[in-house]
């Protein structure tokens, strides 16, 4: 009899135990993810900061290209003023869950999920990431697509466009500091051409020295030589 009440006794627990395990919501784990990264040492719950610097140590960069940033929404605003230029978008609700892009030299997307975890505003923490998809299947046109850094040009004007480090910002013969905007907001044409919305701006060092000229859509449109 006691050993009958004993085996009923450990029956019991190991229902009572096998049910807990499977109402127990399961946590999310990047080694079962099929478009899981291989080589980042990533962990949900980690500082965002923290997992940026390894992935950009891995030979990850910032992705500038495609969806452009929301910058009317005030998180996605506060994370690119801090240098997060591969801030994408944030929701307005809940965490604020955040989607950051990097790119690497395979042309793989990798996206990346960071909330304020009920914390903090500003700080945000991985939440999971991914390889979404390569940007581009031939790897040689989509490097190609990217805007180049320099000074670019409309031609007959004092104006310009300078591009530096995922940013651009307008000059002119003022020499007046105007403020910087995210590249996203400019449209690649071609190689050395770009379309602000409003004006196409071509890359000074694609201009022959000498030369007049002024800025168009298939690039630079010669008038003539400058006699000076």
């Amino acid at each position: 009899m006691v050993l009958l009440l004993t085996l009923l006794a450990i029956c019991t627990a190991s229902a009572a135990k096998a049910l807990e395990t499977s109402q127990k919501p399961q946590q999310f784990s990047v080694d079962n993810y099929a478009n899981s990264p291989e080589g980042l040492a990533l962990k949900t719950g980690m500082p965002y900061e923290n997992a940026r610097q390894i992935i950009i140590k891995k030979g990850w960069q910032p992705y500038l290209q495609g969806t452009p940033r929301n910058l009317r929404n005030r998180s996605v605003k506060e994370l690119f003023d801090l240098g997060y230029e591969e801030i994408k978008d944030c929701s307005g609700t809940g965490e604020g869950p955040c989607r950051f892009e990097f790119i690497n030299k395979k042309q793989e997307l990798l996206v990346v999920v960071a909330t304020t975890m009920g914390a903090e505003n500003t700080k945000r923490f991985v939440r999971n990431w991914w390889i979404e998809k390569k940007t581009d299947s031939n790897p040689q046109r989509a490097s190609s697509n990217i805007i180049e850094q320099g000074r670019y040009w409309l031609g007959g004007t004092g104006q310009g466009l300078e591009v530096k480090g995922g940013r651009y910002r307008y000059y002119d013969e003022s020499d007046i500091d105007r403020p910087w905007q995210p590249i996203a907001e400019l449209q690649y044409i071609k190689k050395g051409v770009v379309f602000d919305g409003k004006n196409y701006w071509c890359l000074s060092t694609m201009l022959p020295k000498g030369q007049i000229a002024s800025c168009s859509k298939n690039g630079w449109l010669y008038k003539g030589s400058n006699p000076g």
